[in-house]
């Protein structure tokens, strides 16, 4: 058995079995086979008429193939690819889907400069990229033709202490930039599920897009909204959207709502506080240091759930996996109050088609009553257009529930469906 290793993509692909057999003509027929990371296998010819600048002719068939394994980026691929032409002067096409991938923020970042997620306010207009293929140095490459489509049904993921979106895209168009020695990605994924945490509170993601413009590497643009409802004392909630743009090295956050009035300092204090900014300054000593200790308390415990989130999930082998506060404004300050209020949603993939989540509230059950488990969701994908969601929950749970179990109100059970049709144009 044979080995090879490609150190710009974190691979290493061991036990290729095989056979390459050379026949008087001076071609050499071709057959590899691994399957210890996913499965590969390589089949065709290579014809030696010239040494140096061999003509090729291989088929290449991947089954959940570890493709990519780097701090930055894992991804398993299937398909089918065929290279043909001269080592000179290679061509690469077919057709190749993404079972799974994870593309991890937070090293995209620090491969670039130092990001302040939390800063609102930042103006981050310059452009960077994450290479791909640059750092292989092969004569291969000067001349090398890609023309691959590219599907990404779903399963593929952007985490960072922040993110946890999932991706999902029918058609992308991967080529190749011999200028800058890096593949070129292009075309639309959309944002399907997830959550964006900003200032501790965790908001749920409700669409958006991924969009990779044709430039070498891998650093797209990000247009995904996030919604967060919050409860107020005496007013309707107020829906608050979180905004992410940028790019994926260098993102940038704007908080929105549709409630007229309203500038972005009073979002930020209604995200901390639970109340406008201009109500903070009537004077209200008492609120305002607790209001203080409130804050404290949800930024460090939502900012270490977001990560003890993502980093569990990784561990574990869950597809998604969030740890968030349910509770929108804590009517008795402290930590124990925030803790009661934490919710835990376990997400997993049921084939290929179906997602399962799970809610649970592991400290709810100090309140008489109250149960641990939360309520459950099911989206299923009847095809490309249509995706039906089926949910059994609480009917403050998924804007949180401000701790009314502990005024004995109670936070009856709900049933519902949702359809969901998408269109193109």
């Amino acid at each position: 058995a044979a080995s090879w290793s490609l150190g710009a993509l974190g691979v290493r692909h061991s036990d290729v079995n095989g056979s390459l057999t050379f026949n008087p003509d001076r071609r050499v027929a071709v057959h590899l086979v691994t399957d210890v990371t996913g499965r590969s296998e390589i089949d065709g010819t290579i014809t030696l008429d010239s040494v140096r600048d061999p003509a090729l002719d291989l088929v290449m068939e991947f089954e959940r193939f570890q493709a990519v394994e780097r701090l930055d980026v894992e991804s398993l691929i299937s398909g089918i690819l065929t290279l043909e032409g001269r080592y000179g002067r290679p061509e690469i096409h077919g057709s190749v889907s993404v079972d799974e991938a994870i593309l991890y923020v937070d090293e995209f970042a620090r491969n670039v400069a130092v990001v302040d997620f939390m800063d609102l306010g930042t103006d981050t207009t310059e452009f960077f990229r994450q290479s791909l293929i640059r750092d292989i140095r092969n004569p291969f490459l000067e001349n090398l033709r890609v023309e691959v489509d590219l599907s990404v049904p779903r399963n593929t993921w952007l985490r960072s202490n922040e993110m946890n979106v999932e991706m999902g895209g029918e058609q992308l168009i991967v080529t190749y930039d011999r200028r800058e020695s890096d593949l070129v990605l292009i075309g639309d994924l959309q944002a399907l599920r997830g959550s964006y945490s900003v200032l501790g509170r965790s908001f749920e993601v409700n669409g958006g897009t991924v969009s990779f413009l044709g430039t070498p590497g891998i650093n797209p643009v990000l247009n995904i909204q996030a919604l967060s409802r919050i409860r107020r004392i005496e007013d309707e909630p107020l829906e608050v959207t979180a905004n992410v743009e940028g790019t994926l090295t260098l993102p940038r956050v704007a908080l929105s709502t549709d409630e007229a009035g309203l500038v972005q300092s009073d979002l930020v204090s209604y995200l901390i506080f639970g109340r406008a900014s201009s109500e903070l300054a009537t004077g209200q000593t008492a609120f305002l240091q607790g209001a203080v200790g409130s804050f404290a308390t949800t930024l460090v415990s939502g900012a270490v759930a977001t990560q003890l989130g993502a980093a569990l999930a990784q561990g574990i082998g869950l597809d998604y996996l969030s740890i968030t506060q349910a509770g929108d404004f804590m009517l008795a300050g402290g930590i124990t109050n925030s803790l009661a209020d934490t919710q835990i949603e376990i997400g997993q993939y049921v084939g290929p088609d179906a997602f399962i989540v799970l809610v649970f509230r592991p400290l709810s059950g100090q309140d008489a009553g109250a149960s641990v488990f939360g309520g459950a969701r099911l989206e299923y994908a009847f095809s490309e257009d249509y995706v039906v969601q089926g949910f059994f929950e609480d009917r403050f749970l998924r804007s949180g529930g401000a701790g009314f179990s502990s005024l004995g109100i109670p936070q009856a059970q709900v049933v519902g469906v949702f359809i969901f049709r998408e269109w193109g144009y």
